[in-house]
Order: structure tokens, then sequence, then C-alpha cells
């Protein structure tokens, strides 16, 4: 929706036949992307900025007015738009206007996010192309670069939080899952939440941390950490280690060493939490 005046034509400003009144808000796009003005029926304006639009008007109408000098405002932006979807408080369409639009601007107009969304990850579509944005490293690290500046019929999509879990089982006093939420979840935490270990049956030094392996390597599809809760510094490492959705903590009142050549069908070696150097050196995985 375009607002047009051509300086001392004031006429032209209305299409023919209409008089200035509030329900008039300007010259519409119409579906084949031109507008009808004075003069210049059918200008092309889909897809043209307001300086291209404009020489295109200058051009018709100095064939009939000498050196026209127009003016011309963008009132309502209705081709324009994107798409907020899934996990927020209002789902919706919103126009891309002149003001630049970006991923968290467009969520913040959509109400933000619900209490049921996935935080660390969007999928974004464009040109039928899915990204993922890693919404968790905007907010907690500044990183701009997921801030994407939005463009026509782009898709921002926000997805449940279901599989942001981690499965506390074995010898504790309550196990369960429980949801990993925007500001992370260690393993202290996890352990706390399931009320901790029972003190009479489970093994302190049998806590252990299996998470899967995006890939298979070697027929290894698994990494398992182990922590020594008996030793104060792995206590410590435990309230820094940073659990992963889908991670499995378990705790066992088994023998280690039976526990040890259970585990060892599935991984060729455990990493001990109380080994730092040797956790940091496994594929950058603390």
């Amino acid at each position: 929706m375009l607002s047009i005046g051509v300086w001392d034509h004031p006429e032209l400003s209305l299409p023919a036949g209409m008089q200035r009144t509030a329900a008039f808000d300007g010259f519409r796009v119409k579906t084949d992307g031109t507008i009808n003005f004075a003069y210049a029926a059918d200008i092309p304006a889909a897809d043209k900025t307001l300086k291209q639009f404009s020489e295109l008007l200058v051009e018709e109408l100095s064939k009939v007015i000498q050196k026209p000098q127009i003016d011309i405002k963008v009132v309502d932006f209705r081709s324009q738009r994107v798409y907020v979807t899934g996990e927020v408080k209002q789902p919706g369409v919103f126009p891309v206007t002149e003001t630049p639009l970006t991923l968290i601007d467009a969520i913040n107009q959509a109400g933000g996010l619900n209490e049921r969304a996935n935080w660390r990850t969007v999928n974004f579509t464009r040109d039928n192309q899915v990204q993922i944005i890693k919404l968790d490293d905007f907010y907690t690290m500044g990183d701009i670069s997921q801030n994407r500046l939005l463009q026509h019929n782009d898709i921002i999509h926000i997805n449940r939080i279901d599989n942001q879990k981690v499965f506390v089982l074995g010898d504790v006093s309550k196990a369960g899952s429980i949801e990993i939420n925007r500001y992370g979840l260690s393993l202290a935490e996890a352990l706390s939440d399931v009320g901790g270990l029972n003190e009479s049956t489970a093994n302190a030094n049998g806590v252990f941390v299996l998470r899967k392996r995006a890939n298979s390597e070697n027929g290894v599809f698994a990494d398992v950490y182990q922590l020594h809760a008996q030793n104060v510094v792995a206590l410590v490492l435990a309230d820094q280690f940073k659990l992963q959705a889908r991670d499995i903590v378990y705790v066992t009142t088994a023998p280690i060493a039976r526990w040890n050549r259970l585990i060892s069908q599935l991984v060729p070696t455990i990493l001990s939490f109380d080994k730092i150097p040797v956790i940091k050196s496994n594929s950058g995985v603390l």
C-alpha cells in the first residue's frame, strides 16, 4: 500500500472519482504486482524499491507534467511477510517492513517462547531449505550470527521441548526423566533432582553417564563417563559436567569390576570424571 503525492497536483493523489475520506488509505499493489495511477496505468511495483518505483512513475508522469516532483511512502506492508509457528504464545504471520526484522524480533512479536518451547534450536526455512538456528548460543553467549535478518516468506518454527530430557536410572531415590531448562543441567543437579543416591545400597563410585554418539565409529556408538563420587574433586566436576539431551545417568549397586565388564561391551574405555585431561581431550567433550 503506497501513499503517492504529486507536488502542485493534489488532484492526482486520489484515484479518479474518489473523494478524500478516512476510508481511502492509499494505492494498493494489485495481484499482478502493478499499481494504477493517473496518467500512469499498470506501473510495475512488485519487487521494486521506493527509488525504483519513483523513477518509473516520474518517467510516465513526465509525458503530461513538466518535471513532476513526487512523494511516495509505504503506508502498509501486505505482500512481504514471515511466518512464526510452533511453540510461541501467539503464532502467526508478521509483516516485513522497511525496518529490518530479525529472527529474535519475530519471535518477540509472536509473544515469545511458551513453556513447552525448545529454546535450544529453531527450525529456520528459507527457499525450501531448512536450517537449524542455535537459539541457545544467542541467549547464553551473545552469538549474533544466530539472529538472522528475515526476508519475505521465511518460516521460523519453534519445536516442543519433549526431547530435551535426561534419564536418571538405577540406585537413586526416585528414578525418572528430567527436563533440561534454559540454563542447562549439570550431573550434580540431575542427581539432586531425583533425591540423590541411595546411601545404604548405591555404589558412590558407580555413577555413569551414557551419551550416544552422532555417528558410530568402529562399532562404538556411545561415550561412557564415570564419576567417582567418593572423590571430593569429582563432586566439583559433577557440578561442572553439563548433561546433554537424551543422556542416561545410571547409578549401580553392582561391584565396579562387574559393571565395567558389562559396559566394555559397548565402548572400549570408560572416561573417569577425575581424569580431567582425558575428558577434555576426548572429542572436545568436558
